[in-house]
């Protein structure tokens, strides 16, 4: 049996009227999750026995945000499936081209819910052949938009991970998590999922614009967020209600938490933001102990258990016991990249005073006319200028194969800003080849369910 599924069992019976999960009017007990996921999984059994599959078939889990994807993973997990974590906003077709992408047996949707319960499903089956009876689930790298591309987890890397995380953070069975992402995404299965299955910790599930409220109404004590999140509820601050004391810990993950972001949450509501980096190869790779790193432009020092290097360019190697196992599909360039317990990020870094401080990535980086320009350095210059409330520096095609140009797309207000302003705040604070030619002004950056920048959306832009 899987560990993850033995150790819920046994803080089931343990407790089993202890809540699991919470929302307006509703309360699903250890043991109500316990049985539906047995009971999902005698069905699963059935579907695999009729149609000869055995242990390491793949399921496509396209499961809501309500708890019914905590009971739908361990009943794919007691029946030995392996799960392909799909976000819970990605459109049927491209549900279906995912899955016949790598191999699903079957595409396994809950169609309709009652108070977090699942009261019908829907089981898909595809007749994909993959098998991966060491992995206990895949986790969708963001966004290959042509030949899907996964991550390879096992058990061990969870439980890992989610050891790392708990001491690092200092929550547990006693917490009430506040659910903010997606529990099927990455950070929510490592910092939502995971400590509910095996602390017995309770989420709490609010309604759509009701954080605040449901955080006073159940006492949540954890909040993991992403930085678009805290953004937006800074922009409501003056109609939301105070920030419940009973929230001790804030997280923010997924994108960089800007330091304008952090130093104005702080002041606004009295309460810090920790940042967590991590990466869906490895987990957690740096926290935030003290709640000012964002301040600092930084995202913390090692978890525990992890050792971060930085070769003499500043690429950081991650290595860990949570590090996953590999690529599927695999290749060479992605065998490379994770190797004995070792994951070799494309993230370049330096510590300063023992706290990791992100300078971008490689794949990103613009090459004007022969010289490497860090698209961080550009952005750091443009936070700065008054008015700007968020911004990214892209490559940009020029026409005829020109080579390579900087453009950034800035978000402030309707007409707060206009391009020579821009042009003139650059031209005093960067080297001329270093200064975007091409800019465009919107209200908000595109982000994707995750939190993270829509890169398409924004490649596509006028």
């Amino acid at each position: 049996m899987d560990p993850i599924v033995k150790q819920f069992l046994a803080l089931a019976k343990e407790n089993p009227e202890r809540a699991i999960a919470l929302g307006h009017g509703w309360v699903w007990s250890r043991q109500q999750l316990a049985l539906e996921a047995q009971t999902r999984a005698k069905e699963l059994e059935q579907c695999l026995r009729e149609n000869a599959r055995g242990s390491g078939a793949l399921v496509a889990l396209a499961s809501l945000r309500k708890p019914s994807f905590l009971a739908s993973f361990l009943a794919c997990r007691i029946a030995g499936l392996c799960v392909l974590l799909l976000d819970e906003d990605t459109p049927a077709e491209e549900q279906q081209r995912l899955a016949h992408g790598l191999g699903a047996w079957a595409i396994w949707r809950p169609t309709q819910e009652r108070e977090g319960l699942p009261v019908s499903s829907e089981l898909e089956v595809l007749g994909g052949t993959t098998c991966l009876p060491k992995a206990a689930c895949l986790k969708l790298t963001s966004g290959s938009t042509s030949d899907p591309v996964s991550i390879m987890t096992p058990t061990e890397s969870l439980l890992a991970d989610a050891a790392a995380l708990a001491d690092s953070m200092g929550f547990n069975g006693e917490d009430r998590f506040l659910v903010t992402v997606p529990l099927s995404h990455a950070y929510g299965l490592s910092m939502l999922a995971s400590p509910a299955w095996l602390l017995g910790a309770t989420l709490i599930f609010p309604m759509a614009g009701g954080e605040f409220q449901a955080a006073e109404e159940f006492a949540a004590t954890v909040l993991p967020s992403v930085p678009s999140w805290f953004e937006a509820h800074l922009a409501r601050s003056a109609d939301l209600p105070p920030l419940d004391p009973s929230l001790r810990l804030l997280i923010s993950a997924g994108a960089p938490l800007r330091s304008k972001t952090a130093l104005a949450w702080e002041k606004t509501h009295g309460r810090a933001i920790h940042v967590l980096y991590g990466s869906s190869e490895c987990g957690g790779i740096c926290y935030d102990r003290t709640g000012t790193a964002a301040e600092r432009s930084r995202v913390g020092s090692p978890i525990t258990g992890v050792q971060v290097d930085l070769d003499e360019s500043g690429l950081i190697s991650v290595r860990s016991a949570a590090v996953t196992t590999g690529y599927f599909p695999s290749s060479p360039k992605r065998r490379s990249s994770i190797e004995d317990g070792c994951f070799r990020t494309e993230d370049l870094g330096e510590f300063v005073d023992g706290e990791l401080a992100l300078l971008g990535r490689t794949s990103e980086w613009i090459n004007v006319k022969g010289r490497k320009v860090n698209p961080r350095e550009i952005e750091s210059v443009l936070e700065q200028m008054p008015s700007v409330t968020d911004v990214v520096v892209l490559r940009r095609e020029l026409p005829d194969g020109r080579g390579e140009g900087i453009r950034a797309v800035i978000a402030c207000a309707p007409g707060s800003i206009h391009f020579p302003e821009v042009l003139a705040w650059c031209s005093s604070r960067l080297v001329s080849h270093k200064i975007p030619r091409s800019i465009a002004f919107v209200e908000q950056l595109p982000r994707t369910s995750r939190g993270k920048l829509d890169r398409a959306a924004l490649l596509s832009m006028p």
